[in-house]
């Protein structure tokens, strides 16, 4: 979902709206690797895979997660210290595990 604010007209993306962007962007390889198998999924959606991490890590970034709340204080990557990196990095991990979880799961409904 999408929501436009009436104080600016700029459209905000919702947390619901990053979840299902990452479900979508991981849905093909868990296609492939149903269709094809576990070990012969290609290298085709590494692109959606690429996008899939850089959404988490926004949705992350923007205070979004349970996990890591509104600890940030910078949206640059580069301006974070090597403890945020592996704490982003871990919550990142957990996000996209889950996610793929649920498209998993949508499947087997």
């Amino acid at each position: 979902a999408v929501v436009s604010t009436q104080s600016t007209g700029k459209q905000q993306k919702t947390k619901e709206a990053f979840e299902a962007n990452i479900q979508v962007f991981l849905a093909g390889r868990i296609a492939e690797e149903i269709f094809f198998g576990l070990h012969s999924a290609t290298i085709g959606c590494s692109n959606d895979l690429e996008q899939a991490r850089r959404y988490a890590e926004n949705y992350v970034m923007y205070g979004l997660s349970n996990d890591y709340k509104l600890r940030f204080i910078t949206q640059n990557r580069d301006l974070l210290s090597e403890d945020q990196k592996r704490i982003l990095n871990e919550v990142v991990n957990k996000l996209i595990d889950n996610m793929e979880n649920k498209v998993i799961g949508r499947r087997a409904s």
